[in-house]
């Protein structure tokens, strides 16, 4: 239904007969009802009790599959099957005019969930990238929706498109293009979207690559790399509130994040090759998704004024040690971390320092080198913290009130002292 004659944007869904209203931790617990919907749009998970909100993104995939190439009704059950019974991604076309399509309905239709776009969030990234057509009466003519987008073709254009950009700017980079300079972003609601890792933004001085400032801002599949690994400098600094930062790889310098800001939320970064994978001043950040490789001293810093921050889904090869918190009330599940060569005697996996009270630790597996003096999986010295279904080496117990369940110590004890 378009929200005003003329068909003009935007557009307006309705029909929520079947719906339902549930939390995320809701969704994981009850049982849904099963064979609820069209069965042709339905992901088939749906047929049982055991599905969630992908469920709905499947469905929506198909919706948009079938609006953006125009499908026959008599071909849609045979067409549907073909991409997702047989992922025969050949059914699905290239539209002239939205250039992520194919591969926004390939990502939301995969038969298996755990393939499949887990959020919309993700959705969105990928809907940025779309240019789309208003039809307009006047005069029946057609003409393109104007959208605030620039692109930036070099290192002097995304200067200029970083100095001009008002709110709802989308600053788009170029395919193999290298940004050399000291770039900073400010203001508000600014998108900047590269083409994956062959757009690299680059620096080989004292100063970050990329500089994050003001607040709302998206940016996305790219590349940042710090030429020197010049001691006390950061690849990426991120000084801004309550921005969005995805698919992006970091190398280089002493730390290749520095997260002074709050609010700030990050998604499936890398980082290679620096003293520090990320360095946390700022509160309330959320990271889901973080591989760090060939670092020297931590996979994550987190500073003592730095508090109620979420961490999840972290991947590390460590030297020396994993996760450092100095601060509180911090959370952090599904860490990977894989202690590799011989230059150190300790290594250790998550560290919570004396007056870092009250983090939590879920499902930690730490890899060391299999000697149990080197092995410190877990050192907390703070006090009301937790850890629980942990994989690692030694256990040093430093602090009062901690509850520790569902341990598993390889090669290794539990050591508990009043300080340590």
């Amino acid at each position: 239904m378009f929200s005003k004659d003329g068909f003009a944007l935007p557009v307006k869904i309705g029909d929520f007969g079947l719906s339902r209203i549930l939390d995320v931790a809701e969704s994981q617990d009850c049982e849904l009802t099963s064979g609820i919907g069209t069965n042709i749009y339905m992901a088939p998970e749906a047929f049982s009790n055991n599905y969630s909100f992908q469920a709905d993104l499947f469905s929506m995939g198909l919706v948009i599959f079938e609006v953006i190439q125009l499908i026959h009704l008599n071909q849609r059950k045979k067409v549907f099957d073909s991409l997702v019974l047989d992922q025969d991604e050949s059914v699905v076309a290239h539209h002239p005019e939205i250039p992520s399509g194919k591969e926004l309905v390939i990502a939301l239709t995969k038969r298996k969930v755990q393939n499949r776009i887990k959020t919309i969030e993700e959705v969105a990234l990928l809907v940025q990238q779309w240019q789309f057509r208003r039809i307009c009466r006047e005069d029946s003519t057609s003409h393109f929706y104007k959208s605030n987008r620039k692109p930036a073709k070099n290192s002097d254009e995304l200067y200029k498109c970083l100095h001009e950009a008002t709110p709802g700017t989308i600053i788009t980079l170029s395919q193999g293009t290298t940004y050399s300079g000291k770039f900073v972003l400010t203001g508000k609601n600014v998108s900047v979207i590269g083409q994956g890792k062959s757009t690299v933004i680059k620096n080989n001085s004292d100063s970050p690559a990329l500089t994050v400032l003001g607040t709302g801002h998206k940016i996305s599949y790219l590349k940042i790399i710090h030429g020197d690994k010049i001691s006390g400098s950061n690849c990426f600094d991120v000084a801004g509130d309550g921005s969005a930062f995805s698919n992006i790889t970091l190398s280089g310098s002493d730390d290749c994040i520095l997260v002074s800001g709050n609010d700030n939320k990050f998604t499936k970064i890398i980082t290679i090759e620096s003293s520090n994978g990320m360095h946390i001043i700022g509160s309330r950040n959320i990271i889901e998704g973080l591989e760090v490789l060939s670092t020297i001293y931590s996979v994550i810093h987190i500073a003592s004024t730095s508090t109620h921050n979420r961490i999840s889904n972290v991947m590390g090869n460590i030297m020396r040690r994993g996760i450092v918190s100095n601060g509180g009330h911090n959370k952090f599940s599904n860490i990977t971390l894989t202690a590799v060569g011989n230059q150190v005697r300790w290594w250790h996996g998550i560290v919570f320092s004396k007056g870092a009270e009250f983090n939590h630790i879920d499902n930690l597996r730490f890899r060391g080198c299999g000697k149990a003096l080197c092995d410190i999986g877990l050192l907390i010295k703070s006090d009301n913290s937790t850890a629980r279904d942990c994989k690692c080496g030694t256990v040093f117990i430093g602090g009062k009130n901690m509850p520790i369940n569902f341990i598993v110590i390889f090669h290794s004890k539990v050591l508990f002292a009043e300080f340590i």
